[in-house]
């Protein structure tokens, strides 16, 4: 007598994010152990269990890499990554970035959302070493609050970019960075993890295999 495999054991996966896939319940399909999900582009889609890991989508990212490949050949180019990057985290509520994104309501304007080309039109070639930023954070992705700029530029630019005062003046953490040739990360794990004041996490000089370098 053949056992019969039933539906995956409870509820395991259910709410797992797999690429672009958001388990939602456990089925069958082909009589084997299955899972419904929803894809980020709103399609149900059921994957067995034993492909679920292997599935990044219902099949709308093999059909949007393909016209990517066809239309401008820049699929693995640093300016195309940045436009798909962009989109998912305003877009897709499965991305892990969506909630500083689009869950605080960041948008991509449509022009940019239907099309990579008219982005590439407007923003032109991503500059080596540069990302997209937004000049005013709490608007959206838009010809004009979009800029190509380095990561310091950026984290001048964060929301979350807190002041310290030194020397009763206000520093951002890039600027304490500069001001004392000790990288963002340490400076941060003194301050937020070791609990130290600004002057002691600027002035203490650092030392090799000890705690306080562990943000190095």
């Amino acid at each position: 007598m053949v056992k019969r495999v039933g539906r995956p054991r409870s509820t395991e996966k259910v709410g797992r994010v797999f690429g672009r896939l958001r388990v939602v319940a456990p089925t069958r399909k082909d009589d084997k152990p299955a899972w419904k999900c929803i894809c980020s582009c709103g399609a149900e889609h059921v994957v067995k269990n034993c492909d679920l890991k292997s599935t990044k989508s219902c099949g709308c990212l093999r059909v949007e890499l393909g016209k990517a490949r066809a239309t401008h050949g820049m699929l693995k180019t640093p300016t195309y990554q940045a436009w798909h990057s962009m989109k998912q985290r305003c877009l897709n509520p499965n991305n892990k970035a969506w909630k500083n994104y689009g869950g605080r309501g960041i948008t991509v304007c449509k022009r940019w959302k239907d099309s990579f080309e008219a982005f590439y039109a407007d923003m032109g070639e991503c500059p080596d070493g540069m990302s997209l930023d937004r000049i005013d954070n709490q608007k959206g992705y838009a010809p004009n609050n979009c800029r190509w700029t380095t990561s310091k530029a950026q984290a001048r630019n964060r929301r979350s970019n807190a002041n310290f005062i030194l020397n009763k003046k206000q520093y951002s953490l890039v600027e304490l960075s500069e001001l004392s040739g000790l990288s963002v990360q340490v400076l941060s794990w003194r301050i937020y993890k070791m609990g130290m004041t600004v002057d002691k996490a600027v002035r203490t000089p650092l030392l090799r295999n000890r705690r306080q370098n562990k943000g190095f």
